[in-house]
């Protein structure tokens, strides 16, 4: 059977939210610390960020149907561009459900007005999401300061 996605509004979080916790935790786990999934659940119940539901068949509103993936969105509004920004994914069987999903976000994009989507992520993903179009445009690079010692660092 072929994958659905379905866009959950915010009034409809709460009642979803105990399927797709596990999954969300699972994405921030990525985040290096910077959002949990309380940070998330917030976020999607004022609207801030979208929250999709991939599942195989039926309809979203069936009580045992199971929830393979979770994908989180908002819109970023640069001075140049308002984009659709991918910003969390988890789950199975990615490769069969990234079509569908991708072809689901476009549409909201461009109904959105957004100019383009983003996605942040880890570099598996570059390969997969050329296959759709989509190019490496950046690299993120971080450097974590909670623990330095300034003590060890040598004057210029």
């Amino acid at each position: 059977m072929p994958y659905q996605v379905s866009y959950v509004t915010p009034e409809y979080i709460d009642s979803i939210w105990w399927r797709v916790e596990a999954l969300v935790e699972s994405a921030t786990d990525y985040s290096g610390d910077r959002y949990s999934p309380l940070d998330i659940y917030r976020s999607l119940v004022t609207g801030d960020s979208q929250l999709w539901a991939i599942y195989e068949g039926g309809t979203f509103e069936d009580k045992p149907l199971e929830i393979q993936a979770v994908v989180i969105t908002r819109m970023e509004v640069y001075p140049g561009k308002k984009m659709l920004s991918i910003r969390f994914g988890a789950g199975t069987d990615v490769k069969n459900w990234k079509d569908p999903l991708l072809t689901t976000l476009e549409d909201f994009s461009i109904r959105s007005d957004c100019d383009g989507m983003e996605f942040v992520g880890r570099g598996g993903w570059i390969k997969m999401l050329a296959e759709n179009g989509w190019k490496k445009t950046m690299v993120l690079m971080e450097k974590d300061l909670r623990d330095y010692d300034q003590s060890s660092q040598q004057a210029a």
